[in-house]
Formats: structure tokens, C-alpha cells, sequence
């Protein structure tokens, strides 16, 4: 009765993950739950809470290292906490717990300590800190082929926690340090560096023999997982990409573009590790296969779930199409998206983000910044080699070509979807500027003149007027791309919508370069004053940022200065809130340590916000459409408040700048920036900068 009731629960279990992801349209993965309070305590609390207060002389040098790493440490879990690449009790990190606390079943204490959160980066990776916080990575779980490879890695991350890896390795570096002026630089390297090597293998050791061993997971996938480790650089699975999803019966590529033979993959298990913090991946593997031994080859591959398993596993690898495009790697999200539509071959996600991506790399290749958006074939290795090997030797005609047709069927495939529109008509405007011939003048119907060559007999069967265009075809030379709008639907939409983007181009060609220079020199001062310093917007209500605080080198040096800096930062906070009120400026904190412990919406729409602000870093562009700007705008759409303000005091050779943009939360574009170098940061002075720019959001502009 009893088996039967847990089976039944784990049914439920798994029903319920299918459910809570919509792959078709998929998002982000969110936060649920109550807040944890490791996300919703700040930095200087945590600081503040694990000061060890030396208890004796011989002890006091001792604590005082041990304090230094807390500030350092706990300043970086807080940041990376909220940056908005960390989540709670979603899908997989939920049922990463669940394997957790499987591996620990004979440590209920040691399982008590530790929770796992999930890291939305595409790094493969795992680690754990020192207050019993492991991170997990999607591209991590998007690698690994069963739960006994996961159990086995966070029994490694539990032992770190476990013996003090992290703060030994610390007190470690500060040992050698001491000793800088009697041992050689890289003789304190290979100390440090030998001591952590060490700590690898016992975390190995003591994983495996401890936890892992009686488990009841498979002995036999302990050794594999350092197969995974050493191939994990490369996507989730080797299959040759397919360009036909980008071509027709009358539309294909010439062979040049496609690489016929791919590098080897050249991962090297036995590598140099003398200056690597890890023993290679060969050491580690011969260490666990010496320890596994004679050991009978018994276990299962999967305890808490095989289906949550495949379900974590393809959430994670949706997700990282995602990671990829808001990072600016196009190629790598195009293959990553090409893998998933194998077996989801009509999903609305995966096509979106193909077509995003690219985007990105036409957007690129016609600003001539290719190298933002493009890596060189040559760095790449496995079949992927031959997506970058093809955008690498793709001309930019021929790529405008290629981005137009593909989103233009989007558009016609997903009618009213308003960012595939919006990528579909921002591309035409890219070809209008870019595109050197008639786009208008492609042929879109099938016809059979079309042929690359037709016998005596077909050619007998033509109207004169076809003998005569297939006659001027054969003399001319035809682009392999003129007939890729054959068979595509709505072509008489498009080529409207192009033919108006041409002539506002043609407008500006007839100017005579000195009318054409003033011109745009115009409306670039135009576009500047729109946006400058001591514009008046008119705004009651905005989105505030956590004003950010730049941490000097002298701020971490010394335990008395992160005060001072937790100081700067709480009185930036106050005056800014002190002069909001007073100027009557609605100001909507997004600041994860004001959240209660059940605004969990909250806290999702802020990491929206900051992934929105991360991608923003990558494109530093005013016009380009941002693949988090589709789940900003519903921010936008279910909020009255319409405008978002980041404030920050960084330095600039050692002097303060103070710095405050204002952002249209729609569009995700800059519509107000003020900045002002100061030698010093009085407080008086601090007060006059914010109260002005603060005023110029507020007050209503001149008619």
C-alpha cells in the first residue's frame, strides 16, 4: 500500500513539472515560493552576522583573515544572488533538492545545511559556498545524461561545504602571500595551486566512499561523469546541422559555404595541470576508477525520477537557447535551437529564437561589428564548426537574403505576433539600407523558366517573351538567391513594405554630400537633445533600480572599509528616497532586500528587469530589439508604471562619477541620461546631483 502511494505521488509529481512549462511558448524559468532569506537578506547583514570576534592574541590573526574572506565572500554570493541569474524552487532546482537529500539519506544534518539553487548561465558548472549554498548551472544539467551523474556531483559540492574548502583555500593564499619576498611567484602559485588540486581529490574521495557508494545510485556513472566534464565544452549532442531549414526547392546554398569536413575534437584528458586549480580530468577519473575498483556494478541511473530527470534536462536546454541569444552567442543558440526541433520539430520558441538570432548576426554584419556577434569557425570544434564556418563566409547580401526570407515566414506563419513583426520589419529596413540589388524584382511564383537550364524541347515550348527572359537569365549572372522568395506567401505585403524603406533611402542618396552630412548631423544633435542632460519628461512614477555602488580596490583591502562602503551606499539610497518624496516622484524600489517573503511575482519581474539591463550591457544599442525587451513589455503591460531609472556612483580613474539613466520600459530605450564627474562625494554635493536629475523626471515640459 505504501509503494503504491508514493508512486502515485511521484505520478502527480511529474504531471505537474509537464505542466508548468509551456514549450510551445516558452519563458524564462521563475522563481515560486517563499523568497529564501539568503536572497532577501543583504550583503552587509550577512557581513554584519558572521564577524568572528577574537577571542585571544594568538587567535586574533587568525580571525582577522577568516573576516577578510567573509567580506569578500559574502559581498560576491550577495551580488550573484541578485543579479538575476539565480533562482529558487523552480522545476530543476527543486528537484535537484530532491537528489540532494537522496545522496545524503545517512546525513540528515550535513542535508539540513545545504540547499541548491539554480544558476542560469550556460557554463557548465557547479559550486558551493560556505554557507551551505550550491549552485547548480544550466548548462551543467543540459549535459548530464542521468540523475546518478547529478547525485554524484552535488555529493562533491557537499563535501567541499563539508570539510571548508573554500575559506581553507583562502587562508591557503594568504599563507603564501605572507611568504611573497621569500618564494619565487610561481612557487606560491604551485602552492596554492597544489593545495587546491588536493582538495578536488578528497572531495572526490569522500563523496564517493561516504555518500555516493550506498546511495543506491549506479557505481558505474561515478566514472562517467568526467567523460561529461571533459566534453561538456561542446553542445548537448554531435549532429550535423541541416541548412535545408533555410532553403527551398528552389532556394539552396552553394557548396562553398558549407564545410565538407570538420575539425577533430581535441579534448585532452591528460592536459598540463601544474598552473589549474583542478587535477586534470584523467586524474580524476583513474582516482574514482581505483576507489570503484572491484566494487559490483549495481545501482540504478535514477531513484527520485527518470521523468523529472528528462524534464529538468530539456527545461534546461530550452533555456539555454535563451542564455545564448541575450549573451550575443547567435550561432551557438541557432544549433542549440536546431538540436531541440528534431523532436519538437513545430515549436513556435525554437523557430523564434533561430530567427532572432539571426537577426543579431545580420544586424552585426551590416554595422560592420561582425566580431560582437560572430566567432571564428576556426575556435569551434564538432559538427557545431559548421554554422560559424557558414556565417563566416557568408557575404552580407547573401546573409540579408537569408534573415528577411526566414523571419518574413515567421511573420506569415505566426500572424500577429508583434515581436516577430517587430523583427521582421526592423530586417527590411536593414535591406533597404544594405541590399545593393532589385529585391523587388525577384520572381515569387513558380515558373518554368526558372530552371537552371532546360532541354531543346522545353525551351521549344516557350512564348517568345519567355524565350526571351530565360535567354538574358542565361547571359546574366544570377545570384543562387533570386528565387528564394519562390513559394512564399504574402511576398506582395513585403515588397511594399521594402519598396517604401527604398525610397526614403533613395531621398537621402539625391543630397549632395555636403546636404546628406548636415542632414544627418541634424538630426543626430536632435536625437542627442532629446535624450540629454536637463531634459524635463514629465513623470510621476518609475521603476528604481537598487542604486548600484562601485566597490573600490581599498573597500576589500581592509575589514573597517566595507563599513565606509555599506555607508555610501545606505546614505545613496536614503537622500535618493528623502528627494523623491519631497519632489512628489513615485518611486518603485527594485531592490530584492525590501521584497516580503511572499513576493515572489516581484522578485520575477526584477530578474526580467536585470536580464533585460545584462543583454542591454552586450548591444550598448539604442535601435536593436533585445530578446528579453518580449517579456519586458508584459512587465509594462499588467504595471502602470511605464519608465525605469538606474542610478550608480562608478569611478573613473579613481574619481566618482555619478550617472542616471532613464529607460522606456516598452521599448527598453534610453529616453533621458545625466552624468556628472566629481572629485570628491561630499554629501551636499551628492544632495544637489540627485535632487536635479531626480527633478528633471519630474517636471513637466515646456509646451
Amino acid at each position: 500500500m505504501k509503494i503504491a502511494l508514493v508512486l502515485a505521488l511521484i505520478l502527480v509529481y511529474n504531471i505537474t513539472f509537464s505542466q508548468k512549462i509551456n514549450y510551445n511558448n516558452y519563458e524564462p524559468l521563475k522563481s515560486s515560493g517563499p523568497i529564501p532569506d539568503d536572497f532577501r537578506l543583504n550583503s552587509k547583514e550577512n557581513f554584519e552576522s558572521h564577524l568572528i570576534k577574537p577571542t585571544s592574541k594568538q587567535k586574533e590573526e587568525i580571525n582577522y583573515k577568516k573576516e577578510k574572506y567573509i567580506v569578500s565572500t559574502y559581498k560576491q554570493i550577495d551580488d550573484l544572488l541578485k543579479s538575476g541569474f539565480v533562482s529558487f524552487n523552480d522545476p530543476i532546482s527543486n528537484y535537484a533538492n530532491r537528489v540532494l537529500k537522496t545522496v545524503l539519506k545517512n546525513d540528515k544534518e550535513l542535508s539540513s545545511k545545504l540547499r541548491v539553487y539554480l544558476l542560469k548561465s550556460t557554463n557548465v558548472n557547479a559550486a558551493s559556498y560556505n554557507n551551505g549554498i550550491i549552485l547548480i548551472s544550466v548548462g551543467l544539467i543540459s549535459q548530464l545524461q542521468n540523475e546518478a551523474q547529478l547525485a554524484y556531483i552535488l555529493a562533491h559540492e557537499s563535501i567541499h561545504y563539508k570539510n571548508g574548502h573554500h575559506i581553507k583555500g583562502f587562508l591557503n593564499r594568504e599563507k603564501s602571500n605572507e611568504y611573497k619576498y621569500k618564494l619565487s611567484y610561481d612557487d606560491r602559485l604551485n602552492s596554492y595551486f597544489s593545495y587546491s588540486k588536493d582538495n578536488e581529490l578528497e572531495a572526490d574521495k569522500e563523496a564517493f566512499q561516504k555518500y555516493y557508494k550506498n546511495s543506491g545510485y549506479s557505481i558505474q556513472e561515478a566514472e562517467k561523469i568526467f567523460d561529461i566534464l571533459l566534453y561538456s565544452y561542446l553542445p548537448f549532442d554531435e549532429i550535423e546541422f541541416d541548412f535545408g531549414i533555410f532553403e527551398s526547392e528552389y532556394y539552396k546554398f552553394p557548396k562553398k559555404l558549407i564545410k565538407e569536413e570538420t575539425d577533430e575534437i581535441s579534448a585532452i584528458e591528460n592536459y598540463n595541470d601544474v598552473n589549474s586549480t583542478h587535477p586534470n580530468i584523467l586524474k580524476r577519473k583513474k582516482y574514482v576508477e581505483r576507489m570503484v575498483g572491484d566494487i559490483e556494478q549495481t545501482g540504478s541511473k535514477f531513484i527520485v525520477s527518470e521523468n523529472e530527470f528528462k524534464e529538468a534536462q530539456k527545461a534546461a536546454r530550452f533555456e539555454l537557447s535563451y542564455l545564448y541569444r541575450i549573451e550575443n552567442a547567435f550561432e551557438k543558440a541557432i544549433y542549440n535551437s536546431f538540436l531541440l526541433l528534431r523532436s519538437n520539430p513545430d515549436n513556435k520558441y525554437l523557430k523564434t529564437n533561430i530567427g532572432e538570432s539571426l537577426y543579431g548576426l545580420n544586424y552585426y554584419k551590416n554595422s560592420s561589428s561582425y566580431s560582437k556577434a560572430h566567432v571564428r569557425y576556426k575556435k569551434i570544434e564538432g559538427l557545431s564548426q559548421r554554422v560559424n564556418y557558414f556565417f563566416e563566409k557568408i557575404k552580407k547580401s547573401e546573409l540579408n537574403i537569408i534573415t528577411l526570407r526566414y523571419l518574413w515566414k515567421l511573420h506569415n506563419q505566426f500572424e500577429g505576433d508583434q515581436y516577430i513583426n517587430a523583427l521582421a520589419d526592423s530586417t527590411i529596413n536593414e535591406v533597404a539600407k544594405n541590399f545593393k540589388d532589385d529585391l523587388s524584382s525577384f520572381p515569387t511564383k513558380v515558373n518554368k523558366i526558372i530552371k537552371d537550364s532546360l532541354s531543346k524541347e522545353e525551351y521549344e515550348q516557350l512564348s517568345k517573351t519567355d524565350k526571351i527572359k530565360y535567354n538574358k537569365r542565361r547571359k546574366s549572372d544570377v545570384n543562387y538567391y533570386f528565387y528564394s522568395f519562390v513559394g512564399v506567401k504574402n511576398t506582395f505585403d513585403l515588397f511594399e513594405k521594402y519598396d517604401k524603406e527604398v525610397i526614403k533611402n533613395n531621398e537621402e542618396e539625391n543630397l549632395s554630400y555636403e546636404e546628406l552630412a548636415k542632414k544627418r548631423k541634424k538630426e543626430g544633435r536632435k536625437k542627442k537633445e532629446e535624450i540629454k542632460k536637463g531634459k524635463s519628461l514629465g513623470i510621476d512614477s518609475v521603476y528604481m533600480i537598487s542604486p548600484y555602488f562601485e566597490m573600490t580596490k581599498d573597500d576589500l583591502k581592509y575589514n573597517d572599509k566595507i563599513k565606509k562602503y555599506y555607508k555610501r551606499k545606505e546614505f545613496l539610497e536614503t537622500t535618493i528616497n528623502k528627494i523623491a518624496e519631497k519632489i512628489n516622484l513615485t518611486i518603485s524600489p527594485i531592490n530584492f532586500n525590501n521584497l516580503g517573503i511572499n513576493e515572489t511575482d516581484k522578485f520575477n519581474d526584477y530578474t526580467v528587469i536585470k536580464n533585460w539591463i545584462y543583454e542591454n550591457y552586450f548591444q550598448n544599442n539604442n535601435n536593436f530589439i533585445m530578446a528579453s525587451m518580449k517579456y519586458l513589455a508584459k512587465i509594462a503591460e499588467k504595471s502602470k508604471i511605464k519608465h525605469l531609472v538606474w542610478v550608480g556612483i562608478t569611478y573613473d580613474y579613481e574619481t566618482p562619477k555619478y550617472s542616471l539613466y532613464v529607460y522606456e520600459i516598452k521599448t527598453g530605450k534610453i529616453i533621458m541620461y545625466y552624468k556628472n564627474m566629481v572629485n570628491r562625494l561630499p554629501k551636499d554635493l551628492m544632495k544637489t546631483q540627485i535632487y536635479y536629475s531626480l527633478k528633471q523626471i519630474k517636471r513637466k515640459p515646456k509646451n
